[in-house]
């Protein structure tokens, strides 16, 4: 499960990074952007009584005015929590991530320990997982290492790589891991390129390949303001979990997302007019309401 997890990672670090500029009117860094809401929780159907937080929140806890540590894992099995560390250009340098499943023998056990190592901040000193980014000269990712190991039966090593086009859009990334299992060497790499842009500079059609396998995904955008675009662009920080598919890199929300045999369909309420308060997700059968809180 360690192994799979960390593919996951390396794979939604492809999926969830792009344009560092889509919309100037929208970028946080702007100074006329004052108002610009930040997330605090997202909930999973919040009508529903849980008997624990953990297993149906998202909360990004802030410390001097940035993200400081998160957990991530209410829409996803295995489940994070995560800790930041900062570079000098004010962005996310170095991640480290303790992830866990209850779903598997032993795995209350391990959640509690994450739980303690969450909340005293010492995810950093525990962590299975640890990926650090390198920016260029224009403050864009350029490039992610990653590193995961789990008492010495399993071991991993992977890298994205990001390819801009003359506009300064983000069109190719590409990323590789290999590493051991079980004494078992393998490898993977898969290359993601957008072939389609809307006139927002947002992706509308992206080609994945996958070790040869190729699958091509289409998107159409709505009109609210994505509420997860502002820790992006600002802090650059982003989930390796997301219930809004393409979501930290473009500045209006998801409406569809579709390939040639399934589709995910996001239904927004807003009071304001401007960012979501709730979106209904549905696929292929599958329905669920997630609930956005800002600080």
């Amino acid at each position: 499960m360690k192994r799979l997890a960390f593919l996951f990672l390396i794979i939604s670090i492809i999926t969830a990074c792009s344009n560092d500029d889509s919309d100037n009117n929208l970028n946080p860094n702007n100074p006329e952007n004052s108002d610009f809401k930040f997330l605090s929780t997202i909930i999973s159907d919040p009508t529903e009584p849980r008997d624990s937080s953990y297993g149906w929140t998202d909360t990004i806890v802030y410390k001097n005015g940035r993200p400081h540590k998160a957990h991530i894992g209410a829409f996803c099995s295995p489940g994070s929590f995560y800790q930041y560390e900062y570079g000098d250009n004010g962005k996310v340098s170095v991640v480290y991530s303790k992830s866990y499943n209850p779903h598997y023998e032993g795995g209350a056990e391990e959640l509690e320990e994450a739980i303690n190592i969450f909340e005293n901040s010492t995810i950093n000193e525990n962590f299975s997982s640890k990926y650090e980014i390198e920016y260029n000269s224009n403050n864009k990712i350029k490039r992610t290492h990653s590193s995961s190991e789990d008492e010495g039966s399993f071991s991993q090593q992977g890298s994205v790589k990001f390819e801009y086009d003359d506009k300064g859009r983000l069109y190719k990334k590409v990323g590789t891991s290999e590493g051991t299992l079980g004494g078992i060497y393998y490898s993977n790499m898969i290359i993601y390129t957008v072939t389609e842009f809307d006139d927002k500079d947002q992706p509308l059609t992206i080609q994945e390949n996958n070790d040869g396998d190729i699958k091509e995904y289409n998107y159409e955008y709505g009109e609210l303001k994505n509420p997860y675009y502002a820790l992006f662009q600002k802090y650059g920080v982003f989930y390796d979990c997301r219930v809004i598919e393409q979501d930290f890199t473009t500045p209006y929300v998801v409406k569809i997302k579709y390939t040639s045999n399934s589709s995910q369909i996001f239904n927004y309420t807003s009071p304001d007019g401007e960012y979501p308060e709730t979106v209904n997700y549905s696929s292929n059968g599958y329905d669920n309401i997630f609930e956005f809180n800002y600080r």
